[in-house]
């Protein structure tokens, strides 16, 4: 079940799923203690969830209104320690019973979040010992037990549980759209991110990604001093990896192993290629063009690069400043996202007649997709979509093809 709701077109997750969406890393008396400030390892400062009044109206909660939440919380720990001290007996009722005891209709803008939540549970603050592979990844379409499920969206207005089912199966539902216009007062204006946060959301999660994989951030200072990276240098570099710490890509923990066969196979395809060495912008475009899958880091870095030289340069270098212009240009659009309204806009004047296949099939049903998964829907969400429309190959529908025409469509604006 998708625990995504758009709100105004902005993303958002009740508070009553973050257990599932967290693995129950936030059981319900984390989600309570760290929205009201208590938890000083785990707490959200400065991030307030919201309710709904009059069912169109939003309010941020204030933190000690999270107080009374945590006391009921508590007691029913109570209860159930002088039920038994017998873990295995107490846990299901635990599971079962904590979460109805979440307020209602509450929700926490998704971006928020997911910053929160990275700076609050990042291996700088937080060592699990035996953390395992997926651990602190946080999963939107999460396993949640029937007798649960209506419970997670009540107070919004509408049955989404019930909707969501609906809409997956490609049934019509009488219920109104999660994106229904909410008035929101006291809440962040719907903005479209600047570039600056969108660099500065790169940056954050890099730092949680590169401590996770390398056990300390890359420095790109340095790696970016080199005119040119090797094939072993560059493979490490697209995928998030330090080339010093990972000379052999043999060695490493189950929790590095995707990256570092992501690298083995760009290392082989570029030996094979007879790509020789190149320069860091050089292997990016490389990278682009095979579509695969980056370290979103690297782009930035490249960009910053490329605009420190410009600002070294004089101004009356005439043709050669106008090159160096348009050379930098083109990496300044580099991971910038288009926003919601922009894409839909560009689609309607788009003569979608003109295209075919997989590129079709995407645009003709992206208003749905996006009602389910987000703007930013993953390929396998797109794939599994389309696997249920009538008429449509299972087998030829292949997801490194999907995420190749996504990644078009994004670069021409069509989509988010």
């Amino acid at each position: 079940m998708n625990v995504v709701v758009l709100i105004n077109d902005r993303e958002a997750i009740p508070v009553r799923a973050i257990p599932f969406v967290t693995g129950w890393w936030m059981s319900p008396d984390v989600v309570a203690s760290s929205l009201a400030y208590n938890d000083s390892l785990k707490s959200f400062v400065g991030i307030r969830a919201c309710h709904l009044v009059d069912g169109s109206r939003c309010a941020e909660i204030l933190p000690k209104e999270w107080d009374g939440v945590e006391d009921r919380l508590k007691g029913l720990e109570s209860r159930l320690k002088g039920m038994s001290d017998d873990r295995a007996l107490t846990r299901p009722i635990w599971l079962a019973e904590s979460v109805p005891l979440l307020p209602a209709g509450t929700f926490l803008w998704k971006d928020e979040f997911e910053r929160a939540f990275l700076r609050a549970y990042s291996p700088h603050n937080l060592i699990w010992i035996d953390e395992r592979p997926g651990d602190r990844e946080l999963n939107y379409e999460p396993l949640i037990p029937k007798e649960l499920q209506e419970a997670i969206f009540e107070g919004f207005g509408f049955d989404a549980g019930e909707y969501f089912d609906a809409f997956q199966q490609g049934h019509q539902s009488n219920f109104p759209p999660p994106e229904q216009p909410i008035n929101r007062d006291n809440a962040h204006d719907d903005i479209p991110a600047s570039q600056d946060e969108i660099d500065a959301a790169i940056d954050f999660e890099a730092v949680f990604n590169e401590t996770l994989l390398n056990g300390r951030s890359i420095s790109w200072r340095y790696w970016l001093s080199f005119p040119r990276w090797t094939a072993q240098e560059s493979s490490r570099l697209l995928c998030g990896l330090d080339p010093d710490r990972f000379k052999n890509l043999d060695d490493g923990s189950d929790q590095t192993a995707k990256a570092r066969d992501r690298a083995r196979n760009i290392e082989r395809i570029a030996e094979r290629s007879d790509v020789g060495n190149l320069a860091p912008q050089e292997w990016w475009d490389w990278a682009r063009k095979h579509g695969f899958r980056f370290h979103k880091k690297l782009g930035l870095e490249i960009r910053r690069r490329g605009e420190d030289v410009r600002s070294a340069q004089p101004q009356d270098n005439g043709h050669q400043s106008e090159l160096s212009a348009k050379s930098l240009l083109k990496l300044s659009d580099i991971d910038a996202p288009v926003s919601i309204e922009v894409a839909r806009k560009n689609r309607q004047e788009h003569d979608i007649t003109a295209e075919r296949g997989f590129r079709r099939i995407i645009l003709e049903h992206w208003d749905t997709i996006e009602k389910l998964h987000g703007p930013r829907a993953k390929g396998y969400q797109v794939r599994r979509f389309l696997c249920r429309q009538p008429g449509n190959n299972e087998n030829e529908l292949s997801l490194k093809t999907i995420q190749n025409r996504l990644a078009d469509l994004r670069k021409e604006k069509l989509i988010p």
